[in-house]
């Protein structure tokens, strides 16, 4: 029981996750909100908080994969938050750099082009997680091509 609460908790993000409509907006939403007020915090506790949310993420996303019966239950927001955190890798503390990395994230994660489709095919939570990660990582490449070119 105290399991299964600790993955919903986590897999929603604080029951984010229940939010009616795009689940996974909002989610990605709150990972943006959280990681701008994470900037002055500075990278290594960026970086920690974002391998802390991996691994538990995955974990969660198992655990509630297993009890809904579901292959990607869309109450699952971590990945979502997850992978907002890496589209915002060292980024500046511009509101329009943060709108174009939800835009391109969200956009890659609703598309899911190749190599974000296969990546979703991996087992359990993990394939729940890689896609998301592999989309802020697409995001955040393109972000730091853009904006070098400003």
């Amino acid at each position: 029981m105290i399991i299964k609460t600790l993955a919903k908790i986590l897999g929603t993000f604080g029951l984010v996750g229940y939010l009616p409509l795009a689940p996974g907006t909002w989610g990605s939403l709150a990972g943006a909100a959280v990681w701008w007020f994470l900037l002055p915090a500075g990278p290594t506790l960026q970086i920690t908080l974002l391998l802390i949310a991996i691994v538990a993420g995955t974990w969660a996303a198992s655990v509630m994969i297993n009890s809904t019966g579901q292959n990607d239950p869309a109450i699952v927001v971590v990945d979502e938050v997850a992978g907002m955190w890496v589209a915002l890798l060292a980024a500046p503390k511009e509101p329009i750099y943060f709108a174009a990395a939800f835009l391109l994230f969200r956009l890659f994660d609703i598309w899911k082009p190749w190599p974000i489709s296969k990546a979703e095919e991996a087992p359990s939570g993990y394939g729940v997680m890689l896609d998301d990660l592999l989309a802020g990582l697409i995001t955040l490449v393109l972000l730091k091509m853009g904006y070098a070119w400003l």
